[in-house]
């Protein structure tokens, strides 16, 4: 499928502009919708693969130029890896996009139709393809389609749901006594609504345990750990507050390096 990104699309602020998004809403016509932020077009951006990710069908690239200046990519999804030097082709970038896939918001990226791989063998590029498009027919004869699942894995969390741990605390306690917390181990039992693996060299969880407002009241926690949504867990890890791993990633709380029990 090859899909052309033109200046007579309006992006929703959840959509992944050009690809349908990672929602289900996917794109409207520009006669229909205004974007609030215009894209700008940029024709080639080239630059050596510093990190790069898949989030379903589409791949993120965070790339440095020559000239040193950092950027992140996406598109369909493709065979790359750390250390190869890719052409961003027809790029057009936006500002402050959310990836509900990757829960993170990257404060510039660049979209392009095409990036091409330098020195990327034809058979091997042939191949993946193949195996590409199987496993989006796979995705589809699932329910599957775009970025996300039709019917992605949600996890209820309903008031006093997860019992709080003895000599724990709950999410909102958190929350409310962040500033004290600050830099102290604290231990939470909660259940995993997302998780999210190897970005920045961590895995990511989100955690809710029906405290304060149940369907939002929620905790981001980095651990070497691997949890499945939907895990009771006790998370045992130092609380931040308002850290930055560069690259876009900045929380204004966050459990990190937590040690993580299964329940």
């Amino acid at each position: 499928m090859t899909l052309i990104l033109t200046s007579g699309w309006a992006v929703k602020s959840e959509a992944f502009p050009g690809y349908g998004g990672d929602s289900k809403k996917g794109l409207s016509k520009a006669s229909k919708a205004r974007p609030k932020k215009e894209l700008k077009v940029k024709t080639t951006q080239t630059g050596k693969v510093l990190e790069t990710m898949d989030a379903d069908r589409y791949t993120y690239i965070f790339l440095e130029q020559k000239d040193g200046v950092k950027i992140w990519a996406a598109g369909e999804r493709m065979q790359v890896g750390v250390g190869d030097t890719v052409d961003v082709i027809n790029g057009q970038t936006m500002g402050k996009f959310t990836s509900k896939i990757l829960n993170k918001t990257f404060d510039q990226i660049y979209f392009a139709p095409l990036i091409k791989v330098a020195n990327q063998l034809p058979e091997n590029k042939a191949k993946f393809e193949a195996a590409n498009k199987a496993e989006a027919a796979k995705m589809e004869a699932h329910g599957g389609g775009g970025m996300v699942p039709k019917k992605a894995v949600e996890v209820v969390v309903g008031p006093g749901s997860v019992k709080k741990l003895e000599g724990g605390m709950t999410i909102k306690e958190c929350l409310d006594g962040q500033e004290k917390l600050k830099d102290k181990t604290i231990k939470i039992r909660a259940k995993v609504t997302k998780s999210t693996a190897n970005i920045l060299g961590k895995n990511w969880l989100h955690i809710k345990d029906g405290s304060g407002n149940a369907s939002e009241t929620e905790l981001v926690v980095t651990t070497a750990a691997t949890s499945q949504v939907g895990d009771t867990v006790v998370v045992t890890g130092k609380l931040s507050l308002n850290k930055d791993f560069g690259a876009g990633y900045f929380y204004k709380i966050i459990m990190e390096d937590a040690s993580v029990t299964k329940e």
